[in-house]
Formats: structure tokens, C-alpha cells, sequence
């Protein structure tokens, strides 16, 4: 009688320990059915938010592991300029990653090697979005918890199962051009931004550097945001224009700054080049004082 070989993948890649995660020292996995189904590489961006308490920030290294419903990933260092997780933070992170399916939870934390485990240096994450662009799927999770030796629950890793799933809106990329005759004498305290309206959606306000703007020149800049359709106007303006004055004559006035054109496209993008243009607009000659303004 001829035995027939039968092999069963289990992904496992899971801490077993009181320390770390869940604290759990036993654990049931389930095997992986259809497995060769998921295993295109896709691409995964986080959002990680460290809260704003009084030293949530950490200048160590922070691990993240993902389990999905097909396979778990190794921890990944989420390698970032040192001291990006500081207080109050937001970073952004890509990672390529065979599909992991649904994403089931997230371990986070310092890596078994890290100082944090020795002097009890913590970091208290605020929440954290995992996109999986393919899937057009956000993944939540609010987590409002210390990650330390000796603070909240005495872990330096920690599971957290998402809180809110959901699909994220069509994305579009944008490349601006904003041409200016005017400035401030006082520009560099200004923070612009714009914000594109269109039949469909609105973008939420693109912040834009103003060491970028200079007298009679074009200003470029080029913007990821929700798909909006056809592009009906746009909002333009500055924060920060209410701490600036100028002396002319002796007496004080606001600051102003002339805009000559806002020119939008819409662009296919793939691979970092321009494969298409799908719309074109350009709105032109205007001027604002104190309050942003509509165009």
C-alpha cells in the first residue's frame, strides 16, 4: 500500500513568553488553506502616531510584526531617522510583503534587544492605520498604550487586534504649480496650503513648505489625495499671517502675498514616472490678505 505524503503549513512566528505580547506561553494555530492564492508581494503603509503625554516618545528601536490570515511577517524594523518617535509624532512607513490576507493583528514594540528592556525607557503609541494599497482596506487600531517595563502593563511588545476596518477612497496623484509675484518680508513663519474641491470629494489641506516660493518664479510640489472627479475649485491660503507685521512708514500693516496661478494635473503615476495626464486646470490671478482664499 503506497502511503500518500500530506504536508499542512502552519504560519506561526509568535512570541511565547509573559513579557511579550499577550503574555501567553501557549498557543493553538490553525493551518493555511489556498495558500499559493496570496503569494503576489503587495505593498503596506503605515501611519504610526506616538501620543502627546508627557515623554511617550522613544529614541529606540521599534519592531512591528503582522499576522495575517494567510502568513505572519518576521519583525520588521521600522527604520526611521533616530528620534522620530517622539512626542506627539506621526510617521510613515512602506512595506512590501507577500499578501497577508486579511490582517488579523499587529505585535509592536522594542526588539529583544533593545536598552528599553534594561532601563525601563517606554513609548506610549496612540494608534496605528495599516493600508493595504491593493486592497483599497485601512486597517485601525487604537491602541493608547504604554509600552515599557514599568509603566501601564509592563510590556515592552504588545498584540492589538484592529478596531475599524474599512475601505479607503479612490486615490489620485496631483502635481501643482503656483506661480507668485508677492511675498512677506516675514515669509518664513507662513505655513500654506491647499486644498482641491471637485463633483465628487474634497482633499484634505495639503500642507506646502514656503522655502519652495520665490518672487516671479513657479513653485512645484506634488500631492497624493482622495480622488475628487472633476476639479471645481480650489482653497489657497496661510496660517500664521496674524504674527507677522511689517513697518512702512511707522505705522504697522498686515502682511500680504499676490498669487499669479494654481495649475493642477491629474496624473497617472507608475513606477515614479508619469504615464498619463486626465485633467488639466489652471486658475489664474488673485490676490488675499489676512483669510485664505477661495479661487
Amino acid at each position: 500500500m503506497e502511503l500518500q505524503k500530506l504536508e499542512t503549513l502552519f504560519s506561526v512566528y509568535r512570541w511565547f513568553g509573559r513579557a511579550m505580547e499577550d503574555g501567553s506561553t501557549k498557543r493553538f494555530f490553525e493551518h493555511l488553506d489556498g495558500q499559493n492564492d496570496f503569494e503576489e508581494e503587495r505593498t503596506y503603509e503605515l501611519m504610526i502616531m506616538t501620543a502627546k503625554d508627557s515623554f511617550a516618545g522613544t529614541d529606540e528601536d521599534i519592531y512591528i510584526i503582522i499576522h495575517g490570515e494567510t502568513c505572519s511577517s518576521k519583525p520588521i524594523l521600522l527604520k526611521q531617522a533616530r528620534g522620530s518617535f517622539e512626542q506627539g509624532s506621526k510617521c510613515e512607513f512602506r512595506i512590501n510583503h507577500r499578501n497577508f490576507g486579511k490582517i488579523k493583528s499587529i505585535v509592536i514594540g522594542y526588539g529583544p534587544d533593545g536598552e528599553a528592556l534594561l532601563t525601563g525607557e517606554g513609548w506610549k503609541l496612540d494608534s496605528l492605520v495599516i493600508t493595504d494599497a491593493t486592497a483599497e482596506t485601512l486597517y485601525q487600531f487604537q491602541v493608547n498604550k504604554w509600552l515599557s517595563r514599568t509603566d501601564g502593563d509592563c510590556k515592552t511588545m504588545m498584540e492589538f487586534k484592529p478596531t475599524k476596518v474599512a475601505k479607503r477612497k479612490p486615490r489620485a496623484h496631483y502635481l501643482v504649480e503656483i506661480s507668485t509675484s508677492y511675498l512677506p518680508d516675514n515669509d518664513h513663519k507662513l505655513e500654506p496650503f491647499l486644498e482641491i474641491i471637485g463633483s465628487k470629494d474634497r482633499t484634505s489641506s495639503f500642507l506646502m513648505g514656503n522655502n519652495q516660493f520665490r518672487l516671479d518664479k513657479t513653485a512645484k510640489f506634488k500631492f497624493i489625495g482622495h480622488e475628487v472627479g472633476e476639479i471645481e475649485r480650489v482653497r489657497f491660503g496661510i496660517d500664521g499671517i496674524k504674527q507677522l507685521k511689517s513697518e512702512y512708514n511707522n505705522v504697522t500693516v498686515e502682511p500680504c502675498w499676490i498669487v499669479n496661478s494654481i495649475s493642477i494635473k491629474c496624473v497617472k503615476i507608475e513606477k515614479g514616472k508619469v504615464l498619463e495626464v486626465y485633467g488639466d486646470y489652471r486658475f489664474s490671478e488673485a490676490g488675499f490678505q489676512n483669510e485664505p482664499l477661495h479661487l
